[in-house]
């Protein structure tokens, strides 16, 4: 079996070349700019510089390998949710988890419906990167607003190819498309038309 590093560096490569040559890197910074736009929250922290676990919830469905989830912990965000079904993946994204010792990271083995079935609680960043071909791909955005998972000023992230389209849902802000990459952008009712 090959080392978490070299399956790790094998997966970006394959990632770059899907991103059409757009580099991980300039697309983390062109994400974290869409998020800060729509004004979601920096990590707090406290006098003592301690993270506010109440605040910055975030939640990674169908986190495949982890790479955003990473990222997120990586901005100090207070408590990220990391959901996969894959079994591989999902052993994959513990691993590098368990090495990062991140106690703020909570990954599930789930599948993303159901999990945001039954899910009770609310974030401000929900990001949804699902394989491209997924059977119910369109009813996720449903999904994250009939079950209320979504803080009045958060912001839902939902990476899809580009015969998606969710123009039409009411709580749909914006589409922008990165090389081949396509994401649409969803905020609550009373702030989507904001």
């Amino acid at each position: 079996m090959e080392n978490t590093e070299e399956i790790y560096t094998d997966f970006a490569r394959v990632y770059d070349e899907l991103m059409d040559n757009t580099p991980y890197e300039m697309w983390c910074n062109r994400l974290d700019q869409l998020i800060v736009s729509y004004g979601v929250s920096r990590p707090m922290r406290d006098a003592e510089g301690i993270l506010d676990s109440e605040r910055n919830l975030v939640v990674d469905l169908g986190c495949g390998t982890g790479s955003i989830t990473i990222e997120l912990l990586s901005r100090g965000c207070g408590k990220v949710v990391s959901v996969e079904r894959d079994a591989q993946h999902f052993r994959f994204i513990s691993q590098i988890i368990d090495t990062l010792k991140a106690p703020n990271c909570y990954l599930l083995r789930a599948d993303v419906f159901r999990y945001l079935d039954r899910c009770n609680e609310q974030f401000d960043f929900i990001f949804a990167d699902p394989p491209y071909a997924l059977k119910n791909l369109e009813d996720l955005p449903d999904l994250v607003f009939r079950h209320n998972l979504l803080k009045p000023d958060g912001l839902f992230v939902l990476e899809h190819g580009k015969t998606n389209d969710f123009s039409a849902h009411p709580s749909f802000k914006e589409h922008r498309t990165y090389g081949s990459v396509n994401f649409s952008f969803f905020k609550a009712k009373e702030t989507a038309n904001e």
